[in-house]
Parts: C-alpha cells; structure tokens; sequence
C-alpha cells in the first residue's frame, strides 16, 4: 500500500468516526429537547396546581424542534430509553 493510500485510508476512518459522532451527537439533542419539553410541562402543572385561577390561560409551549423531520415523540422516547440504557 503506498503511502498516498495509506492516507486516503487513514482519513476515510477519521471521517467515518465523526460521522458516526455527529449522529450520536444529534441524537442526545433530541433527548435533551426532549428532557426540556418534559420539564416545562411539570413546570406548567405545578404553576396551574399552585395557582389554579391564573393556570388556565397559560399554554405550554412545545420545545422548539422537538419534532423534526417528521421525526415522532415515540421515535424520541426511544432514543432516550436507549441513551439512559448505554449509560448505565
């Protein structure tokens, strides 16, 4: 193998491992989008449970991107089941 292949060799690795990366990346994105959609719809219940009267006219806002590409809130579950699964 010549060395200009064993370059070409080399950075086709590389560009495979931060590919790979990068997916994994957007994918704890996604969970973390999703983790935050979580909390502010505790955050809304517990201000309507604390403060019932003022509760009802405010809204929840979804996370911004938490659905993308078509992508659903089951697909994003899973990914959190997943993530939480690899880490312990």
């Amino acid at each position: 193998m010549s060395i200009i292949e064993q370059i070409q060799s080399t950075a086709d690795s590389a560009i495979q491992e931060l590919e790979a990366e990068i997916t994994d990346l957007e994918e704890e994105i996604e969970i973390h989008k999703l983790r935050i959609q979580g909390a502010r719809v505790q955050i809304q219940a517990l201000k309507r449970f604390l403060n019932p009267e003022e509760g009802i006219h405010e809204m929840v806002k979804p996370a911004k991107g938490a659905k993308k590409n078509g992508k659903a809130h089951g697909e994003g579950l899973e990914l959190q089941e997943r993530h939480y699964a690899s880490i312990s």
